[in-house]
């Protein structure tokens, strides 16, 4: 029998997504700026904006991934390793 979520668990989820994709935004903006930053001969302050942005995005995406991969492999893996104990308990095929 499948359950059901809890309503502050969808909460939660809603919320950590909506948060990574407005620092995604941002981040995408400011990527955006250095590239203005440099077209107005500005290059210094480009290269920082760049690589501050850059290091920013690989911290909030790289861990939110992970974690959210080592969530789904909990929650999906207890019925895969059910579903083979059953096929191996279950006779010769």
């Amino acid at each position: 029998m499948a359950k059901k979520k809890k309503k502050s668990d969808t909460r939660k989820l809603q919320y950590s997504k909506k948060i990574l994709g407005f620092v995604i935004i941002n981040c995408v903006a400011m990527m955006w700026c250095s590239y203005l930053l440099a077209w107005f001969e500005k290059v210094e302050i480009a290269e920082t904006l760049s690589k501050t942005v850059a290091t920013s995005i690989l911290g909030v995406t790289i861990p939110y991934l992970i974690t959210s991969t080592v969530e789904k492999i909990n929650q999906y893996g207890s019925r895969l390793n059910n579903t083979i104990k059953d096929d191996s308990e279950g006779g010769n095929i």
